[in-house]
């Protein structure tokens, strides 16, 4: 018989063996019936030689190890199957736009590009379009230095003027004082100056006339005032009184300026334009901006003319309109 084993230490209980391998088979003591008999002395014939080795005779037993309980590392969970993606093509859907609408504001939008030297004077030169004037439209539009042209909108031909002029590189402005009608109220004056804005979409500013159409008349100049406030458009007006135009506009916060001297209010002729040019110069460089209008007259057009190109201006630079307002708004 063969001797015990010892059990497996592997393996101690049948639930051991379902983790991982068969179970040991116990080796049961030897019965009564298992044991040796008395072996007889009387010589036989020699057997066969055995087809496998002889089995000794068994050796003392060996004491029973109890088994042991092996703990058995847990088990990994298995891998998460991969998540399915979709193979057809993604398309991506923009995020929305949460950046604040930009309000109106013409005086930025319709401004020539300006770059003001640094250090120098700002003189803007604004001329009255004068549908009497002989001057060819597009020789004054083709001037080498920023005019700024000031235009009737209830003209026929205002549209086409204004878009000419400014597709040239000059900057172009509304009558204001033209524009709305004498007797006019608040809401007569909002209406007057959207009219106004749809014919010349390209106006920076608007301007009232030398008499002060619109600031002698209170409800008229706040009612215009606050229509500007909401458009973005500068004013022009011109010195009167106490300057009321100027602190309404203030107050509302639409950039404004006054003109420094109307150029020819007598039809002055060339040389003498070309002095108050020189006057405004000296202005412009004591207080850094000066405004003045002319009308497209031919001696008016001359003089700023020789005045710009003469060698007359060194300090001061003429510049658009809505530079010099800028200007005076910081």
């Amino acid at each position: 018989m063969t001797p015990s084993l010892a059990p497996n230490p592997r393996f101690a209980t049948s639930a051991d063996a379902s983790a991982g391998g068969l179970a040991p088979r116990r080796m049961a003591p030897p019965q009564g019936q298992d044991r040796l008999s008395a072996i007889d002395t009387t010589p036989a014939p020699a057997p066969p030689a055995p087809a496998t080795a002889p089995v000794e005779a068994p050796g003392p037993q060996l004491p029973q190890v109890p088994p042991v309980a092996v703990r058995e590392p847990p088990l990994s969970p298995p891998p998460e199957a991969p998540l399915m993606t979709s193979r057809l093509p993604q398309v991506a859907v923009p995020a929305p736009d949460l950046a604040p609408p930009v309000a109106p504001n013409a005086l930025r939008d319709n401004a020539v590009a300006f770059d003001a030297p640094i250090g120098t004077a700002l003189m803007a030169v604004i001329l009255i379009d004068d549908p009497t004037s002989p001057l060819d439209p597009a020789a004054l539009a083709g001037l080498s230095f920023p005019i700024t042209l000031a235009i009737d909108p209830l003209r026929g031909d205002a549209a086409d003027r204004a878009a000419a002029f400014r597709a040239a590189g000059h900057e172009v402005m509304i009558l204001g004082a033209v524009a709305i009608a004498p007797g006019a109220g608040a809401a007569d004056v909002a209406v007057a100056i959207e009219a106004a804005r749809t014919t010349l979409p390209q106006a920076v500013a608007l301007m009232d006339d030398p008499e002060g159409r619109i600031q002698s008349d209170r409800p008229v100049l706040e009612a215009a005032v606050a229509a500007l406030a909401e458009t973005g458009h500068g004013l022009i007006t011109f010195p009167r009184g106490l300057n009321a135009a100027q602190d309404t506009a203030r107050r509302a916060d639409v950039p404004a300026g006054t003109a420094f001297r109307l150029l020819d209010d007598e039809d002055q002729r060339a040389p003498v334009i070309t002095r108050y040019l020189s006057r405004a110069a000296f202005a412009a460089a004591q207080e850094g901006t000066v405004i003045v209008v002319g009308r497209s007259r031919p001696d008016t057009v001359e003089a700023v003319f020789s005045w710009a190109l003469g060698g007359r201006s060194e300090g001061v630079a003429l510049a658009p309109v809505s530079a010099v307002l800028r200007a005076l708004a910081e």
